[in-house]
């Protein structure tokens, strides 16, 4: 049971503290890929995915026994999946629409067909998915026209500390 002296004291309390009424922000992106997609429309869905499919990638290749034939295989996986990015890029890139989310889910299609063939080197089209990820996060892919990404990120993190 509620007094009203205590009612009273939830609204004090309320009214000191109204920044804990306003909705939450919208999550900062910290990662290139993540800050790339979203300057070309892709939804927070898609961002995180191609985030935990990104750390997937990587996570694979650290696993792989290390020497000459790793690094090999992973640099002919990337050169064959930065090929695959460029075709699509130019395909689906339009000069005054963003396109980020039409490349995604256009790079979906083009590593599904990839998946089980010698070039994609064991990896299911979900791991070479990642590796588009890792180009993007490595600023050789974008998902829209270039810009500076470490400004974008440097102000993204300074308005969500204000």
């Amino acid at each position: 049971m509620l007094t009203l002296a205590d009612v009273e004291t939830i609204v004090e309390v309320a009214l000191a503290n109204t920044s804990g009424y306003r909705p939450l922000p919208k999550k900062v992106w910290a990662t290139r890929v993540a800050v790339k997609m979203d300057v070309g429309g892709c939804s927070d869905t898609s961002i995180g995915r191609a985030e935990r499919l990104r750390l997937q990638y990587r996570s694979h290749w650290r696993a792989e026994t290390s020497g000459p034939s790793k690094i090999t295989a992973e640099r002919k996986v990337l050169n064959m999946l930065h090929r695959v990015a460029e075709e699509e890029v130019e395909r689906v890139s339009h000069p005054t629409e963003p396109w980020g989310k039409k490349l995604w889910v256009s790079v979906q299609a083009r590593v599904d067909e990839l998946e089980g063939t010698p070039k994609a080197n064991g990896l299911d089209a979900d791991m070479l998915l990642g590796g588009i990820a890792e180009l993007s996060n490595n600023c050789v892919v974008w998902f829209s026209p270039k810009f500076d990404v470490e400004e974008k990120m440097r102000q993204l993190a300074q308005g969500a500390a204000s």
